[in-house]
C-alpha cells in the first residue's frame, strides 16, 4: 500500500490536533490507515527503544488482516506476536472489481471475501496480541502440513496458529469458520487453554 506523508508546521493546525486528542504534544507522528483507524506516537518515545520511525510507520501501516508474502514476513516477525494463518484458495483472487482490496474467488465453496469479513471482525478485537494473516493454500501446502493441516486444496479454507514454540494448533475441521468460532478459538489461545491439536478438538466438542 502507498503511504502519503505530510509535515505540519502551523501552530494553529497542531493545536487543533492536540485539542481533539489526536496527539498529546509536538513533535509527534500521526497515521491513519485505509480503515480510518488512527495511531500516534510522540517522537521522544523513540529514545531508548529498538523501534525507529521507519519501523513504526511500517508496522502501524500494516493492515488489520494482510496477505502474508515473502516481502512482508520480516515485518510480521518484528512484531513478535503469534500469527493466526488463514489458508485460502487464491487462484482467482484478482477476479474482482477492486483487486487488492476485495479478494476474489472461493475456498470450499465460500466467497473468500466473506471469510475475510468474519476474520477482520475478530482481528479488530485481538490485533494487539495476535497477527492475522491469510495466504494461498495452493502455494503453501508444506506450511499447512507443518501447522497440522493436511489435505491441501480440498481442505481449504483452513486456519492454524503459527507460534514460536512450534506447537500445532489447527482450527477444528468440524467447526464452521465464522466470527463466533474464531472469537472462541482466539480467546482460548490467549487464555492458555489452547496449546495443542487435542485442545482444539476439545474446544470443538464444547462448541
Amino acid at each position: 500500500a502507498d503511504i502519503y506523508t505530510g509535515l505540519v508546521t502551523s501552530k494553529k493546525v497542531s493545536s487543533w490536533y492536540k485539542e481533539n486528542k489526536h496527539i498529546d504534544r509536538t513533535p509527534s507522528l500521526y497515521l491513519i490507515d485505509q480503515e480510518n483507524s488512527a495511531q500516534s506516537i510522540n517522537l521522544d518515545e523513540f529514545y531508548g527503544q529498538k523501534l525507529n520511525i521507519k519501523d513504526w510507520i511500517l508496522q502501524s501501516a500494516m493492515p488489520l488482516v494482510g496477505k502474508l508474502t515473502h516481502t512482508n514476513f520480516a515485518l510480521y516477525e518484528k512484531r513478535s506476536l503469534p500469527m493466526l494463518m488463514m489458508f485460502l484458495d487464491l487462484e482467482n483472487e484478482d477476479q474482482t472489481g477492486n483487486p487488492g482490496r476485495v479478494i476474489g474467488g472461493k475456498s470450499g465453496g465460500i466467497l473468500n471475501e466473506h471469510l475475510l469479513e468474519e476474520y477482520r471482525v475478530v482481528a479488530k478485537e485481538h490485533s494487539d496480541r495476535i497477527s492475522f494473516v491469510f495466504l494461498d493454500g495452493n502455494v503453501h501446502v508444506d506450511k499447512m502440513k507443518s501447522l497440522g493441516l493436511y489435505g491441501g486444496r480440498e481442505k481449504l479454507p483452513s486456519l492454524a496458529f503459527n507460534t514460536k514454540s512450534g506447537s500445532q494448533i489447527p482450527f477444528p475441521e468440524s467447526l464452521p469458520i465464522n466470527r463466533d468460532t474464531l472469537f472462541q478459538f482466539c480467546a482460548d489461545f490467549i487464555s492458555g487453554k489452547l496449546q495443542s491439536k487435542a485442545d482444539a478438538q476439545e474446544m470443538a466438542k464444547k462448541a
